[in-house]
């Protein structure tokens, strides 16, 4: 059986390469990929979507290691992204006590709109993210009339936070890219965002990596702790960008329009990255 793992698989002598050929790459993802209930997906030459391919990435890895839905202990994928979000409904006037639902996330959806915030709340993204996450009603599961709000919380907090932006349109212009990205967060507190009863204290995550697309291609920033800088990737270049600001510049100057974020949880005897914006 086919699998993404296969990439860091080898012969007992040989170590782990430090990169992965990209050619290399795609070809296992069309193999892995070439029948999912019927139908080939992200195959090589095809257009699709990255966020789509994480995903789809991320779950195959935990399919190649368990088949259980409970992921008990967590394999790698559930490891590293994985969450369990808690839906729950409040007491309904008919008397009923209200429902609770959980599912395992490894990326956290929303709109690409709320970049551009508006400046009350502070205007910040936590509190628009949470308000969104917030904002699901469901209909009564005992009398099917009244709407009850669905409050939305965190089992426990992964070490990688990936959240997906929902594009309705790619013609963006560079004035609204240039406002929704000045002074883009380069921290969040993730219990800004969701309701984590386990956690008592802030939960703080540093950006760490974009996934952008422009015209049907993708490209790729992440920073690198042992440079303390940022990378530019995409099919055929790596180079060295510099700063958060300067990867903020380059994408709103290219139109590339950030599809999947990165942030990984700060270890509290890690000082925080000295992002520098100058």
């Amino acid at each position: 059986r086919v699998s993404p793992s296969s990439l860091f698989q080898g012969p007992p002598t040989k170590r782990i390469p430090e990169h992965l050929p990209p050619d290399d790459v795609r070809l296992v993802v069309s193999r892995v990929f070439a029948d999912v209930e019927g139908l080939p997906r992200f195959q090589v030459g095809a257009q699709a979507d990255a966020a789509e391919l994480l995903d789809a990435v991320l779950l195959s890895l935990h399919d190649s290691v368990t088949d259980e839905e409970t992921c008990n202990p967590w394999c790698f994928a559930h490891t590293a992204f994985g969450g369990v979000v808690q839906e729950s409904t409040g007491q309904c006037p008919c008397g009923s006590d209200g429902e609770t639902q959980k599912h395992r996330t490894m990326l956290h959806y929303f709109p690409a709109s709320l970049l551009h915030r508006e400046q009350d709340a502070e205007g910040q993204l936590e509190a628009a993210i949470h308000k969104h996450f917030n904002s699901d009603v469901r209909t009564c599961g005992l009398c099917g009339k009244h709407q009850l709000g669905v409050r939305k919380s965190l089992q426990s907090a992964p070490v990688i936070c990936a959240f997906v932006l929902a594009w309705t349109s790619s013609d963006v212009s560079k004035d609204w890219l240039h406002s929704a990205l000045h002074e883009f967060p380069d921290q969040i507190d993730l219990l800004k965002i969701y309701d984590i009863p386990e956690q008592k204290e802030e939960v703080i995550y540093d950006v760490r990596g974009f996934i952008c697309f422009y015209g049907g291609h993708y490209v790729c920033f992440f920073f690198n702790v042992t440079l303390r800088q940022w990378i530019f990737f995409d099919d055929s270049n790596v180079r060295v960008v510099g700063t958060l600001q300067q990867v903020t510049t380059q994408m709103v100057d290219g139109r590339l329009l950030p599809l999947v974020l990165f942030y990984n949880r700060r270890q509290k005897d890690v000082p925080s990255p000295p992002y520098n914006r100058s």
